[in-house]
C-alpha cells in the first residue's frame, strides 16, 4: 500500500497522531536490539518522523510503530527544503537503512507548525 501524502497544516487536525508522536525515536533507536536497553525492553509504539530520499529529494516521512511492527504511513508535504537537506549531513552511525533522523532545527519548526510549542 502506497503511503498517503499529507500537509503539515492538515496534521494539526489529527489529535491522536499528535498524542502518539514520539520525538525520542530515531532510526538508530528503532534498529537497536531491544535487549541492549537496561531492563531488556522498551516500547517503540507511536509515530516516528524521519527523512528519506525519494527521487533524489529529501522527504519527511511518518513511520507507524506498533507491536514491534513498523510501516511508513505518510509523506509530509510543505516542509522547507533547506531543513530537509540539513538532515542528510548526519553522522553515519545515526543514518541507518537510508533513514535520516530529523535535526533539532527541523523538530523546532515542526513543533511550531503543529502547535506543540
Amino acid at each position: 500500500m502506497e503511503p498517503e501524502k499529507i500537509s503539515v497544516k492538515d496534521l494539526r487536525e489529527y489529535k491522536d497522531f499528535l498524542a502518539e508522536l514520539r520525538w525520542d525515536i530515531t532510526p538508530k533507536t528503532l534498529f537497536e536490539p531491544m535487549f541492549q536497553k537496561q531492563g531488556g525492553s522498551r516500547s517503540l509504539d507511536g509515530y516516528m518522523l524521519y527523512v528519506d530520499i525519494i527521487e533524489n529529494q529529501p522527504v519527511l516521512m511518518i513511520m507507524k510503530n506498533k507491536y514491534g511492527m513498523s510501516e511508513t504511513a505518510a509523506y509530509i508535504e510543505g516542509v522547507p527544503e533547506d531543513l530537509l537537506k540539513e538532515t542528510t549531513d548526519c553522522p553515519p552511525d545515526e543514518c541507518i537503512g537510508g533513514m535520516y533522523p530529523i535535526t533539532k532545527k527541523l523538530e523546532a519548526w515542526l513543533k511550531n507548525e503543529l502547535g506543540l510549542s
